[in-house]
């Protein structure tokens, strides 16, 4: 395979992977967290400080976002979870040790900087990974459980069903395992790190490509895939600049979600 391709397939693994753990808190459990790329940045710069320092950073930060699922009203933990991007940047620019705002390079070496063959295996892992989780939750009990969940967080009866706090405390942990290890693939395999993993913009295209992908996992995986893979496929199909491909991409798929949006509304008003 080309090594162009396998780095496509690389991004786009990984990427991917990330759009499916926050699906499984989004658009299974209904939490309204938007920035999964908090963790996979928190990871990957595990490259950097080490593996304990890393595990203490995320479960400090998993914690403190399970704790506030419930006290907090959906819209305040949805600008939450984006201003802690905010938050990290800043306090990762700051930090010499890191680089600052320049950055720095990765130490890892499990996985080479820019060795596609090497990042190859460990991103397909995680995808199929990711995709079978959301199988899991599709086709077994555990997808009623987290249905009954979802509707426990708001309806007394359907809450003393279910454990609803265990519930999501696993599928927050198992979404924080698979974007921490696809963040410190990336970190990794990219070869340098810096603040810029907690951009807000990045977050809110991940945030564009889980609300399209819904619950359907087969679907949902491959949306996810055409999604990355979008920008290289048309910029190389038609010469436009690759940014100017995700900007494209961005509003097509934005406005997709505007009309699927205006579907469900229609339906539901019809149904009345």
């Amino acid at each position: 395979m080309n090594f162009v391709w396998l780095d496509i397939a690389v991004r786009v693994l990984l990427g991917s992977t990330l759009v499916m753990a926050q699906a499984v808190l989004l658009n299974w459990l209904g939490v309204p967290f938007a920035a999964i790329t908090l963790f996979a940045g928190v990871a990957a710069y595990g490259a950097v400080a080490g593996v304990a320092p890393v595990i203490v950073a995320l479960a400090l930060l998993e914690a403190a976002f399970l704790l506030l699922v419930r006290p907090l009203p959906q819209d305040r933990y949805l600008l939450l979870s984006l201003a802690s991007l905010a938050l990290m940047r800043s306090a990762v620019g700051a930090v010499n040790r890191f680089g600052g705002q320049l950055g720095t390079a990765s130490v890892s070496t499990l996985i080479p900087a820019q060795r596609p063959t090497s990042a190859f295996p460990f991103a397909l892992a995680l995808f199929l990974a990711a995709f079978l989780l959301l199988l899991a939750l599709r086709h077994s009990q555990m997808g009623l459980a987290v249905d009954t969940a979802r509707i426990g967080a708001t309806d007394f009866c359907a809450n003393s069903m279910t454990p609803v706090g265990m519930i999501t405390a696993l599928l927050l942990g198992a979404a924080v395992l698979l974007a921490a290890f696809a963040g410190a693939v990336q970190g990794a395999y990219a070869g340098w790190i810096d603040p810029n993993v907690f951009r807000i913009d990045y977050a809110i295209t991940m945030l564009v490509a889980t609300l399209v992908i819904g619950r359907m996992p087969i679907r949902g995986a491959l949306l996810a895939m055409a999604f990355f893979v979008f920008p290289d496929f048309f910029s190389s199909a038609l010469g436009y600049n690759r940014t100017a491909s995700a900007h494209i991409r961005e509003i097509l798929w934005g406005a997709a979600i505007i009309f699927l949006a205006g579907r469900g509304t229609s339906t539901a008003r019809g149904n009345q």
